[in-house]
C-alpha cells in the first residue's frame, strides 16, 4: 500500500470523513502515512465546502499509534544521535499533531476498537469524540519506556484534570468506552459498529448551522489551547529523544514485539 492509500477521504455533503487505512497494522502510522495525514488535514481546512471533519480508522480499529516496526522504535532509535531524533519528531509527529489542531472546522474522532498512544493523541486533538462501547482508549507510552510524545500529557490533563491524567499516563491503563465517557473523555458512546454513523449524525447537525459562525466559535474555543499545545510539544521533543536512547525503551519495544511483559531497569 502506498502513502496515498493509507489515508482516504470521503465527502458526505459538507462533512469530510477521513479514514486511516492500514487495517493490517491496526492503523499504526509510519512516516509516509504521517505526511499523508498532514496533507489531508491541510486540504480539509482549505476546502470551502467542508464544514466538519470526522476522523476514523478502517478495519474495526481507530489507531494503535506509531508503527513499532515502521518507525524503527527500540534499538534502531537508540543508535541515532539525539539531534536527529528531535528533528524527526518535529518533522513528522509534531507537524502532524499541529496540522490536526489547526484544522479550522470542527473535528470529531469516531473510535472503534483500539485508540492507544499516538492513536489516542490524535483522538484527543479532535474537538469531540464518539466511541463504540467496546472501544479501548489509553496512553500506553510508559509500557514502551517513553512518555506521550504528541501532546497526550497536555491534552489529557486539559480534559480530565492533572490528577486523573497522571493516573492514566503513569499506569498506562486502558479505559473501556463507558469509563472514558464517565470521566468526560467522550461525547457519546454507541453500540459497536456505529461510531462513524453517530459521528456523521453529529457532524451533520453542526454543518446545518452557519459555517462562518461555527468556524469562529471553534477559534474562540481552541485558540489558547492550540498555542499551549505548540509550546508543550517543544518541551516534549528533548525528553522523548532522550528516552528513545535508553535501554528501557529498547526493552519495551522488544517486549511489545514478543508479546511479553517488559523487564525495565530504569536506565
Amino acid at each position: 500500500m502506498n502513502a496515498q492509500e493509507s489515508v482516504l477521504v470521503e465527502m458526505h455533503g459538507h462533512v469530510a470523513l477521513v479514514i486511516l487505512n492500514r487495517p493490517e497494522k491496526m492503523n499504526a502510522f509510519d512516516q509516509p502515512m504521517m505526511e499523508r495525514m498532514r496533507a489531508v488535514f491541510d486540504s480539509v481546512g482549505e476546502n470551502p465546502q467542508c464544514r466538519v471533519m470526522v476522523l476514523t480508522g478502517a478495519g474495526g480499529n481507530f489507531s494503535s499509534g506509531g508503527d513499532v516496526g515502521g518507525l524503527g522504535l527500540g534499538a534502531t532509535l537508540a543508535s541515532q544521535p539525539t539531534i536527529t531524533l528531535m528533528q524527526n519528531m518535529r518533522r513528522y509527529q509534531h507537524r502532524l499533531q499541529l496540522a490536526l489542531a489547526n484544522v479550522p472546522v470542527p473535528t470529531i474522532a469516531a473510535v472503534e476498537g483500539v485508540a492507544v498512544s499516538g492513536g489516542l493523541d490524535l483522538a484527543l486533538c479532535c474537538d469531540m469524540r464518539v466511541a463504540a462501547e467496546s472501544a479501548r482508549l489509553g496512553e500506553t507510552y510508559t509500557r514502551l519506556g517513553l512518555v506521550p510524545g504528541n501532546g497526550g500529557c497536555f491534552l489529557l490533563a486539559a480534559l480530565l484534570g492533572p490528577a486523573k491524567a497522571a493516573e492514566l499516563i503513569y499506569t498506562s491503563r486502558v479505559l473501556r468506552a463507558g469509563e472514558a465517557a464517565a470521566l468526560g473523555l467522550l461525547n457519546e458512546v454507541t453500540v459497536d459498529g456505529k461510531a462513524v454513523e453517530a459521528a456523521l449524525a453529529l457532524a451533520e447537525r453542526i454543518a446545518a448551522n452557519a459555517p462562518l459562525a461555527v468556524r469562529f466559535a471553534k477559534e474562540l474555543l481552541v485558540s489558547v489551547q492550540r498555542r499551549k499545545l505548540a509550546e508543550h510539544l517543544e518541551q516534549v521533543g528533548p525528553l522523548v529523544s532522550m528516552l528513545q536512547q535508553t535501554g528501557d525503551h529498547v526493552e519495551g519495544a522488544q517486549a511489545v514485539r514478543a508479546r511479553r511483559t517488559p523487564d525495565f531497569k530504569g536506565a
